[in-house]
């Protein structure tokens, strides 16, 4: 599989303002694990398939490790991190809003 780079500012205008509560999908599953560097790093799976993993940084800013992709950047929110994630892994479908 071949990885993406992504600015978030690229995509922002079709993933960042979608309506988060109708686009996640229903086998979402997110969980945390204290981690001694990043603190709680939270866990992103679909179904059985671990997608990849978010955490804020010391500035209250979210940053997204995708499984297949690097995410230059930070993120207001974590659900603006978590689409990201989906959008790279093929599970969210971008639209223009």
């Amino acid at each position: 599989m071949t990885f993406s780079t992504i600015e978030p500012q690229a995509i922002a205008p079709f993933v960042l303002e979608q309506d988060s509560d109708s686009c996640f999908p229903r086998e979402l599953e997110i969980d945390g694990v204290l981690d001694k560097v990043f603190g709680t790093l939270y866990r992103v799976w679909l179904g059985h398939h671990y997608i990849g993993s978010l955490y804020q940084d010391l500035d209250d800013k979210w940053i997204a490790q995708p499984v297949y992709g690097v995410v230059n950047g930070r993120f207001n929110t974590d659900t603006q991190a978590i689409l990201i994630i989906l959008f790279l892994t093929g599970n969210l479908a971008a639209t223009v809003v």
